[in-house]
């Protein structure tokens, strides 16, 4: 005898399934609503739901993700609502894919000298530098002052450490937004130059409680703390304050 097993027609699957993805992504706070459905978001919850090549379509969304101008970590939790509203843990190799994916598109879409860090979205340590120079060589300005946020640099590997650095990156940016600020985030440092002003020590403040929270740190964990003072006079004693 034949038994007929009744399975949930293919094309219905992943409707219900975006519709539940789309929903958690809006909690989570994703900011435009227009350009999240893309043929590459059908592909991947296809696969998902079929429980197949869903690495390769990881890939192909986080180049997209990349192309449409969306930071690595509202990428990374918008494939992370994927999982989380089907009530499972979120795949290693398929999240690594992913990461990998939009990396590589940013690298591409970058000038051959990058300002940028990919990972983070912050500016890169040597054009974190360079534009400090250049500060000095138009006479360094009075109504400035240099900051630098020191925490834990270990766990900060693989695809979880990649995950932790990019919302670190994103926390210190949405910081300061607007302000103008010189930001680079080093292995285990945010470096700061920003406006002499007194929000500039609460901006600070809010990015060590941003970063304790992204490193599973007590909010009074002393290792995650930070120093600010008036802009060095010369560049020597900056780079100096920056190494102490």
């Amino acid at each position: 005898m034949t038994v007929v097993r009744h399975r949930p027609a293919p094309e219905r699957l992943p409707s219900s399934l975006l519709a539940s993805w789309r929903a958690h992504t809006a909690a989570k706070g994703w900011r435009g609503g227009s350009d999240w459905l893309c043929a590459e978001v059908l592909q991947l919850a296809a696969a998902f739901a079929a429980r197949a090549d869903v690495e390769a379509a990881a890939r192909a969304l986080g180049r997209v993700r990349a192309h449409q101008g969306v930071g690595i970590a509202e990428a990374l939790t918008d494939l992370q609502c994927l999982y989380l509203c089907q009530r499972c843990s979120p795949d290693e190799a398929v999240v690594s894919a992913f990461a990998e994916a939009w990396v590589e598109a940013t690298e591409r879409a970058l000038p051959s000298v990058s300002c940028l860090d990919p990972g983070t979205g912050l500016p890169t340590v040597e054009h974190f530098r360079s534009r400090v120079a250049e500060l000095y060589e138009g006479g360094a300005d009075r109504d400035r002052v240099a900051g630098v946020l020191r925490f834990p640099g270990s766990g900060l590997s693989g695809e979880p450490g990649f995950r932790r650095r990019a919302l670190l990156g994103a926390a210190a940016g949405e910081t300061f937004a607007g302000t103008g600020a010189l930001l680079t985030l080093g292995r285990a440092t945010l470096a700061v130059v920003a406006e002499d002003e007194p929000a500039a020590a609460d901006r600070l403040e809010g990015c060590a409680v941003a970063f304790r929270a992204v490193l599973g740190r007590s909010p009074d964990d002393p290792e995650v703390g930070y120093r600010l003072l008036p802009l060095p006079d010369t560049l020597g004693r900056f780079e100096r304050f920056m190494r102490a």
